[in-house]
């Protein structure tokens, strides 16, 4: 039978793929607090990823353990497997938090250093297995990002994509390592290089996008804090966004295996129950790296509504290591539950050995009588039903399952028809949602990364996140383009909870490189993302980035190079990741940009509607961020828009998470008193540096926010009294200590402030979002909104709905009952 990684359902199989670099997640000590929104710590964080040692901790024999070094070695510490190099700082005591105080800045040296090197000793491992098997692979689930991958003094492999896996053939060095005794010559090494120096260089050789200190009003790129992001494929908030940190992380943040292949005659016997091993569908020859199924209606065509009635087709997509030839593979599907059991469908290729990608084979499944299936509808609007499928194969050993639902889903532009407009609609296109054939009203919220440092995010905090939009009555998340593709954990969560996914392809902010070098990685990049998104019945839509439009229509100003940047954007989005969605799935929509005009022709080629619109009608999507706070209840001021895809306010978090990160800068000085409360000053060095909004648009540091502090300060200045400090405190008649009392004072100010900004953000968020709703009436025939944010990468002022760690700030999407639309305040300066 084939071996698979863990992330497949086996049936009793026996394994040969020796997963010995990431059994399990390994241990990060967890923050000492008690004010995560009513939850400890091990909310957020992994626990698997906090007890472990730093070696396999299954009962295996074999076990690795993993250091990390820097550049000239002065640095050298145990470490983790799935990591990031600040994770194994923080574990070693080497670092605090890099959220506390000003630790962003101070630990810069961590990014700046010019390699960070993970090594094994796979010596006990070599020794009792390098001549088992015929071939080996290495195989990496993700390594963040510029990376060179070691055996011995072997090099075996390079690596420059955050968001791809890598395969490496190893079998040649497996067997020569073999012939040596002792480390280092069996040492497995993965070199991590500077990602900034990386993305300087390519920088050098490509077009310069101005960022907006260059050109205030025309620029073509959005920087934060690091440089050049577009020019290498990273997490870009990594480099820092308007609501988080610029930590540039690097590591091996994804697990790996080491596979085994063509077990040799004279050890068929022996037993593999002593390896470090995900016991999955093993096989002698043949290891199932990814499979997919992509499930759609007969004639069925992307962004085009089908027909409700056809016939489905189930197309099953597996890329696989062999070691061998199949030259006639064949494979059957089975869903149980309806009893429906299909024959043999031949492969579309014949298997060779290495890596064979997008092999597939098709199956078309009854729409009606006893062997159909159940529709998957999402939450308020049906069941969320889901079946198991299988998927065999005598010839290759596979056994697979996975969990499977039955829908369509199109994100529609449609043209309005002259009857619609006749019944009030404003003419042009429609912008929404089809889940069987039926219009499914957007309520939506924004997820950007669940932590600066992923790894360490725990999937009972993730599934919390994700019931907290349903208990908001929300029906729909959209992961944004400046983070990671979704996880197919996550995206399962989705499947079983009935909400919806919108999912950018991961741009944003800025016009990107159209070299044939980054396109062709682009284009591998999104080729992996897609079966992954398509197996999942709650994405409906694949998005090519996020607001790129508005870097050449003139949201940022005209330059006399828009026409070449168009060419170039059009290239990349419209081109290269539309056609490596459309050749890859049926059953997704593809849009080129988030915030958009739509298109004038989908097919045989996209064409751009951009500024081609005709006076008068209505098309696409749109966003809504103002500041003038005079002007936060003009509803003549918000978009009428037939879908609002980003709209918000930002507000300050509780003082509970002030209390984790805010902290007393001056402690041990000489009078004893430390800081007198400066740290809890709403102006103080600490706050605005955990405030990014406008960004720095550099690398200064401490950043005074002065911007987006006052922006807050307007806006309860504006509607609310403003806390005022309180009157010294007695404490049992006695006058407290005033130190004690000035700290407390300057805390409970603190504490006035970040709940009256949260009183804000609540009442204009919430007027938009009953403004929006009502548009479903009015002419635009409005059909979803999504607020601009739900979560937090840190503890800091942003315009998220949860504080990072999962407390809820006061926001019109908190969990409650349902109630009917109301408006606090409103009012319209025209009408």
């Amino acid at each position: 039978m084939a071996a698979s990684p863990p992330s497949t359902a086996a049936q009793g199989a026996t394994t040969l793929a020796l997963s010995l670099l990431a059994l399990v997640i390994w241990s990060i000590a967890s923050l000492d607090t008690s004010h995560v929104g009513g939850s400890n710590d091990d909310h957020i964080y992994d626990q698997n990823y906090q007890q472990s040692d730093g070696k396999a901790t299954s009962d295996d024999a074999v076990q690795i353990s993993w250091t990390l070094k820097n550049h000239n070695g002065s640095i050298t510490v145990p470490a983790f497997f799935p990591s990031l190099v600040h994770l194994d700082l923080i574990r070693a005591g080497i670092i605090q938090q890099p959220s506390v105080g000003l630790n962003e800045g101070i630990y810069r040296w961590i990014i700046d250093e010019p390699a960070w090197t993970y090594t094994a000793d796979l010596s006990s491992l070599v020794a009792r297995h390098a001549h088992h098997y015929d071939h080996f692979h290495l195989y990496f689930q993700g390594l963040d990002t510029v990376a060179d991958v070691y055996l011995g003094d072997q090099h075996v492999g390079s690596t420059h994509n955050q968001h791809r896996s890598h395969v490496f053939d190893v079998t040649e060095c497996v067997h020569a390592l073999s012939d040596h005794i002792t480390s280092p010559h069996r040492n497995l090494t993965i070199r991590f290089s500077n990602p900034n120096a990386y993305a300087a260089g390519k920088a050098r050789a490509g077009r310069h996008y101005s960022d907006q200190r260059e050109a205030p009003t025309t620029s073509r790129s959005s920087r934060y804090q690091y440089p050049n992001r577009m020019f290498i494929r990273k997490q870009q908030s990594d480099f820092g966004w308007d609501w988080g940190p610029a930590l540039v992380p690097c590591g091996p943040h994804q697990p790996a295996y080491l596979i085994g292949l063509g077990r040799r005659a004279e050890v068929h016997g022996a037993q593999p129950a002593a390896l470090p091993v995900a016991k999955r569908h093993a096989s002698d020859d043949f290891f199932v790296q990814r499979h997919s199924f992509d499930i759609y209606r007969k004639g069925q065509r992307n962004n085009l509504a089908p027909d409700q009635d056809a016939n489905w087709i189930v197309n099953v997509t597996l890329s696989i290591l062999s070691s061998w030839h199949a030259d006639v593979p064949k494979i059957r599907l089975a869903i149980p539950e309806l009893d429906l059991y299909t024959f043999d469908v031949l492969l579309s290729s014949p298997v060779r050995p290495g890596l064979n990608e997008g092999l597939h084979a098709t199956f078309e499944l009854p729409s009606s009588g006893h062997y159909a299936p159940a529709l998957w509808w999402p939450v308020g609007h049906g069941e969320a039903k889901l079946y198991d499928a299988l998927i065999r194969s005598d010839e290759l050993g596979i056994e697979l399952s996975t969990r499977v639902g039955f829908r369509t889903a199109v994100l529609s532009q449609a043209a309005v028809t002259a009857q619609e407009v006749r019944d009030g609609a404003q003419p042009g296109s429609r912008f929404q949602v089809e889940i069987n054939g039926v219009a499914i009203y957007v309520q939506g919220t924004n997820v950007v990364p669940f932590d600066t440092l992923g790894p360490r995010t725990s999937p009972r905090y993730v599934r919390w996140l994700l019931e907290s939009v349903l208990a908001a009555h929300q029906n729909l998340i959209r992961i944004w383009g400046g983070g990671s593709y979704s996880s197919a954990e996550l995206l399962s969560l989705c499947d079983e909870l009935g909400l919806l996914v919108w999912t950018d392809a991961m741009f944003a902010a800025s016009l990107y490189p159209a070299d044939a070098t980054f396109l062709a990685d682009v284009e591998a990049e999104v080729a992996e993302a897609v079966p992954l998104l398509s197996s999942h019945p709650c994405v409906v839509a694949l998005v090519g980035n996020n607001e790129g439009e508005l870097y050449f229509l003139g949201g940022y100003g005209h330059r006399d190079d828009d026409a070449a940047l168009q060419v170039e954007y059009d290239r990349l989005f419209n081109v290269v990741v539309r056609d490596a969605v459309l050749s890859r799935s049926r059953s997704l929509s593809y849009i080129p940009c988030s915030t958009t005009t739509g298109y004038l022709a989908l097919y045989p080629d996209y064409v751009p509607r951009y500024t081609r619109g005709v006076g008068g009608e209505l098309y696409g999507t749109g966003e809504n961020y103002n500041y003038d706070m005079r002007q936060s209840f003009n509803v003549s001021t918000y978009p009428r828009s037939r879908f609002v895809v980003e709209f918000g306010m930002m507000s300050m978090p509780s003082i509970y998470t002030w209390d984790r990160v805010l902290v007393d800068l001056h402690e041990g000085d000489g009078d004893g008193r430390g800081d007198r409360g400066e740290r809890y000053e709403f102006n103080g060095t600490q706050v605005q540096n955990h405030n990014k909004h406008m960004p720095a648009g550099s690398l200064e540091y401490p950043w005074n926010a002065t911007e987006g502090q006052g922006e807050m300060t307007w806006g309860v200045q504006t509607n609310f009294p403003v806390p005022l400090p309180r009157r010294r405190r007695r404490r049992n008649g006695a006058e407290m200590d005033a130190h004690e009392d000035e700290v407390g004072a300057k805390r409970e100010l603190l504490a006035q402030w970040s709940y009256t900004t949260q009183c804000f953000q609540a009442l204009y968020v919430g007027a938009q979002i009953l403004y929006y709703r009502l548009g479903a009436t009015r002419a635009e025939r409005n059909r979803g909104l999504v607020v601009w944010q739900l979560n937090d990468v840190w503890e800091g002022s942003s315009w998220s709905s949860i504080e990072y760690g999962g407390r809820w700030k006061v926001s019109p999407a908190r969990p409650g009952p349902a109630q009917p639309a109301s408006c606090p305040c409103s009012k319209n300066m025209v009408d």
